[in-house]
């Protein structure tokens, strides 16, 4: 039985009876709760809202560094109050609060916020969503890169200069890329990037589209920057594959990037990296470059894999894509340490959701070190 999957075993039983009887008072009206019998069951065993005394909250909750869950507090606020409960060992928590008007708040945060490792997870949800079980991946403030050029380097997480826009007028950054022209992080989970789980990717060169035959010294040249990539990513990103094997009706199958020479570009533009997303990752990326010697340049075309990756541009940190507004951001060959390190904590995070179906992630936590940390730096400055 894995970590996240005890919730259903005898300790949550009896947190839920320890629960129901500290709660009684406030539930003497409504109808006995009952637990969904597996994750993602949904049953609409709730009372009416009239007759709802109280809120009951369950979840789980895993770390994206791998690190026990310990230590942790769920705490929930309505209109009417709060109530915490301290996470258990194995990453289960139940919090049972009063019911009230409008939305309901859960927040995931240290029992000492001295000791904060992660983001505090901060969530809104509607009473109809409680019927479900709330999951959380943590991430941690600071990310040891694993493997690759910056192998055991540490590095801050800075998830507000992640996700903060290039300029008023462009509406993504680098952990939003092209949303609709929104970046309200109430609406998404998480932002979407290719899993771990995809990788490496089959990456093929379109010659059927391409407006200039693609000749055996751009290949070479396009797959010595892929190369350089997986060195600094330190991961097995991209495979070479045949046109054959990688697209169906002219377009890339899932799991697929098709890459080709496109001529007709507007303006300034001299490549564009497409990401086709679904819900939870990107199930398809293409690139297109301007000129076809440029499929053999460092910086092109690690710009535009970065965005076919799901990722856009930012002027936080010097990094391989900056954004065309930004003023003195270095613009490097290779991906920095802090590309890097942004792009493993997703890649892993999202992994992690889709593997244990938690809807909470960096999204969560974005807002985390927006209303619980930021503030309490506010307020200890005043």
């Amino acid at each position: 039985m894995s970590a996240l999957d005890r919730h259903l075993a005898w300790p949550v039983v009896m947190s839920v009876i320890i629960a129901a009887c500290v709660a009684w008072p406030l539930a003497a009206q409504a109808p006995k709760p009952q637990l969904a019998g597996q994750r993602g069951e949904e049953p609409d065993t709730s009372p009416p809202a009239a007759a709802q005394a109280f809120h009951m909250v369950r979840g789980f909750v895993t770390t994206s560094d791998r690190r026990p869950a310990r230590g942790l507090v769920a705490r929930v606020k309505t209109s009417a109050g709060e109530q915490a409960s301290q996470v258990n060992a194995d990453g289960s928590f139940l919090v049972v609060a009063p019911a009230g008007e409008g939305r309901i708040e859960v927040v995931i945060d240290a029992l000492d916020p001295a000791k904060r490792w992660y983001f505090p997870a901060w969530v809104s949800l509607r009473e109809s969503q409680l019927r479900r079980e709330q999951g959380f991946v943590l991430v941690p403030r600071a990310w040891q890169i694993p493997s690759g050029k910056y192998a055991e380097d540490w590095v801050e997480v800075d998830l507000d200069k992640a996700f903060e826009w290039v300029s008023p007028t462009i509406g993504h950054a680098f952990y939003m890329w092209q949303i609709d022209g929104s970046i309200d992080a109430t609406n998404r989970d998480r932002p979407r990037s290719w899993g771990l789980e995809s990788l490496p990717i089959s990456v093929a060169f379109n010659h059927d589209s391409s407006q200039a035959r693609i000749e055996a010294v751009d290949s070479a040249g396009f797959w010595k920057v892929m190369g350089v990539l997986e060195d600094a990513f330190g991961l097995d990103m991209f495979r070479p594959a045949r046109y054959e094997d990688a697209s169906e009706d002219g377009a890339p199958r899932e799991g697929s990037m098709l890459v080709w020479v496109f001529e007709e570009m507007e303006g300034n533009v001299i490549g564009i990296g497409s990401p086709d997303i679904d819900e939870s990752r990107v199930l398809r990326s293409t690139i297109r470059i301007r000129i076809r010697r440029w499929l053999r340049d460092q910086y092109l075309v690690g710009h535009e894999v970065m965005h076919a990756l799901g990722f856009g541009h930012t002027c936080a940190w010097p990094t391989t894509v900056p954004g065309t507004p930004c003023q003195g951001t270095i613009a490097l060959d290779v991906p920095s340490l802090f590309d890097v390190a942004h792009v493993q904590l997703s890649l892993n995070v999202n992994a992690l959701q889709r593997q244990t179906g938690a809807r909470n992630g960096i999204v969560a936590a974005w807002n985390g070190q927006k209303r619980v940390l930021n503030v309490a730096v506010t307020d200890a400055g005043n």
